[in-house]
């Protein structure tokens, strides 16, 4: 990749504004603009169907991935991120396959580190049935309930501006605003900032393991891969794709969202 010049202080103001920004995100704007989303989503009629925690999941979602967007594009103008790097230039069929493949193979690691740390938590005395249904909360649950409740064309919408906003910040615009540090440190920073800011939020220990494994995983590789070939896209479906069977597998039975 085009390596930035990194120096100065930019960089480091930059990660703490990704942190600022996550650390009042799920306190005040998932919250709180939840209402708001709920509103627009009347054409949907889903009050009239599904739980009122159902709905407002679907609202707090949605607006989570607006004001996400909102930030990663002025993130983008603050930093100057290269469009180009957005869908890159060496990307053929043959990526989106692979990237897509790659999203499932991401999931399965991350099930086999997160099932490792568990039975050796249940090893140790911990109850198997409460750190399952305490991995379903958090902002977590939202993912999960949304795909329960909303009709498969908001849920994979969703779903696809979340994480694909999440790639252009954590991939795009950090590792590239720290490309003067050097690949390995580029890296390990956007990685570090990703898996800490899954635990925002978090009401417990087992809610934040899954999402800060997956996050340690998909930081890590999505990294390196952008380092070598600076493209957003892939690595957005392989993200997407890791969600959607993730959801799928976690709730089978009352996803028709992603079914």
């Amino acid at each position: 990749m085009a390596r930035g010049t990194g120096g100065g202080v930019k960089p480091v103001l930059v990660a703490f504004a990704v942190l600022a920004f996550y650390g009042l995100f799920y306190r005040y704007v998932v919250a709180r603009w939840g209402g708001v989303v709920e509103w627009a989503l009347r054409a949907f009629r889903l009050d009239t169907r599904r739980p009122v925690r159902e709905v407002e999941a679907v609202g707090k979602l949605a607006a989570a991935g607006v004001a996400q967007l909102l930030f990663a594009l002025a993130l983008a103008l603050w930093t100057g991120f290269p469009g180009d790097r957005i869908f890159g230039t060496h990307v053929d069929a043959g990526v989106w396959a692979a990237a897509a493949l790659l999203g499932a193979g991401e999931l399965a690691l991350t099930s086999l580190v997160c099932t490792t740390i568990v039975e050796v938590a249940v090893a140790s005395g911990a109850d198997a049935r409460r750190w399952s249904a305490r991995s379903r909360g958090g902002w977590m649950s939202l993912f999960l309930l949304t795909a329960r409740a909303a009709p498969s064309t908001l849920t994979i919408a969703s779903v696809c501006l979340y994480v694909t906003v999440e790639e252009l910040i954590f991939r795009g615009i950090l590792i590239s605003e720290f490309a003067g540090w050097g690949g390995a440190a580029a890296v390990c920073v956007s990685a570090a900032l990703f898996v800490a800011v899954q635990a925002f939020g978090m009401p417990n220990v087992p809610a934040a393991l899954y999402p800060m494994v997956g996050a340690l995983v998909i930081g890590v590789v999505h990294g390196v891969l952008f380092w070598l070939v600076p493209a957003v896209a892939p690595l957005a479906l392989a993200h997407v794709a890791f969600f959607a069977a993730a959801l799928t597998l976690a709730a089978p039975r009352t996803a028709p969202g992603l079914r």
